[in-house]
Order: structure tokens, then sequence, then C-alpha cells
């Protein structure tokens, strides 16, 4: 097993494995994830003084958590024949290959969209797949395979 959790064989020679891997923002991504906990915390700080009350600084805090709240937890993913699954919590998402109308490669991951056309805010209604190094080429290897089709 590699040090991602991939349980993968090679897609292209026709073995078609389940890949599974997790994805955990806060200590992938370090240095951004710092700079978001910073923000939240000056800008909580900020709206506390503001309001003259330790309460709703915090309250501002604890909504701005919520609001990068899977970027704080682990997030457990599948990629099969049928499409990908994800977990977080226990709550899983099953997105369907067919249900994949366009993606655009990012850095670090994979954003998939339901529709062909693009719109202003298209990248909300997205799925972001988070892409870890080492299995970047194996990923996109069972991406085209199924997607670009």
């Amino acid at each position: 097993m590699s040090p991602a959790g991939s349980t993968a064989g090679s897609w292209k020679d026709g073995e078609q494995r389940p890949l599974h891997y997790s994805s955990w923002m806060l200590f992938e991504r370090k240095g951004t994830m710092i700079f978001l906990l910073l923000i939240a915390a000056a800008v909580s700080f900020a709206f506390g003084r503001t309001m003259a009350s330790p309460f709703w600084g915090a309250a501002a805090f604890g909504l701005l958590l919520l609001s990068i709240w899977r970027s704080l937890v682990p997030v457990y993913f599948e990629i099969n024949v049928n499409g990908i699954v994800r977990w977080t919590f226990g709550r899983k998402k099953f997105i369907a290959w067919e249900e994949i109308r366009s993606y655009q490669r990012q850095p670090n991951g994979i954003l998939m969209f339901p529709h062909t056309d693009r719109y202003p805010l298209e990248s909300f209604r997205g799925f972001f797949l988070p892409v870890p190094e080492l299995l970047r080429e194996d990923i996109q290897d069972r991406f085209m395979f199924f997607v670009d089709r």
C-alpha cells in the first residue's frame, strides 16, 4: 500500500480496482489553513471589539470556522468504475461518472461541473476532488478513462 492509502493497480493495463485515499486540507496545505485561521481570528477579534462583547467575537469565529469546516476534518475518497464516493463524518456522497459533464484541472485537484456550459458562479456548484501529489498520475488516468471517452 502506498503512503497516500492507494490500493490501486494500473488503469492503463485494464486493472480496475478501486482507489481509496484520504485528504485533510488542514495538514496538506498548512500555510493556507494557518492564513485562513489567522484571518478568521482577526475578523472575529475586530467584530468582538466593535460590538464590545467577547461573546459576539467568539460567535463570529464559530461561524467563520463553520464556513470552512470541510478543510478542518479528514475526507475519504474512493474512485471506482461507478464513480467517485466521498465520506465525511460517516456521510457518503456519490457522484456517477455520467453526472460529470465537464471538468477543470487545478494545481492541487480536479474541479468537476454538472453542466457543459460555464456560468459566472459555476465553480460554487462544482465538486472539487483534491489530488495528492503521489496519486496525481493515477487519478488523471482514471479520470480520462471515464470522463473523456
